[in-house]
């Protein structure tokens, strides 16, 4: 049952890691789940406690991850439309994933680009704009990710 758990853990963690890049997948949830199941093993030292801890950081990394990037489109001088533009890009480049990650970082980009130039026919701004949406995007998913990395450390942490 322990070898169970632990390929299972390792399979959650993986996808939490995905999540960390992938809008659709909630990974900071995931890895709360994983740390969950890891919990279970036989050999695990983890409480209770230490599990309501780590949600409460996995809803604070989701609730930061939404804030800080469009405050950093902001602070580059985006619009609202260049927010919505980037929402828009990110659900079309998650539908062409499968052409590959790179439209995962494409789609927020281009999005906010378009969205900002159907408010001004500056090209020059709506590209700046349009950095500060990749940047608050690579933001996100490293917060993300880092956040998976050092749960899926400390969850076999407690085991090994």
């Amino acid at each position: 049952m322990d070898l169970l758990i632990i390929v299972l853990g390792c399979m959650l963690f993986l996808v939490s890691y995905l999540g960390a890049i992938h809008p659709a997948i909630p990974g900071p949830f995931v890895a709360v789940g994983a740390y969950w199941l890891v919990s279970l093993h036989s050999e695990s030292d983890i409480s209770s406690k230490y599990i309501v801890i780590v949600a409460l950081i996995s809803v604070l990394v989701f609730v930061v991850d939404f804030i800080v990037p469009a405050r950093i489109s902001q602070r580059f001088g985006g619009s609202k439309a260049a927010s919505h533009g980037a929402l828009i890009g990110t659900v079309i480049g998650m539908v062409f994933m499968p052409l590959g990650f790179i439209s995962l970082f494409v789609g927020p980009m281009l999005g906010a680009f378009i969205g900002e130039l159907t408010i001004c026919n500056d090209m020059k701004r709506a590209f700046k704009i349009s950095i500060g949406a990749l940047i608050g995007f690579l933001f996100g998913s490293g917060l993300k990710l880092s956040f998976a990395m050092v749960v899926t450390y400390f969850a076999f942490a407690h085991i090994f």
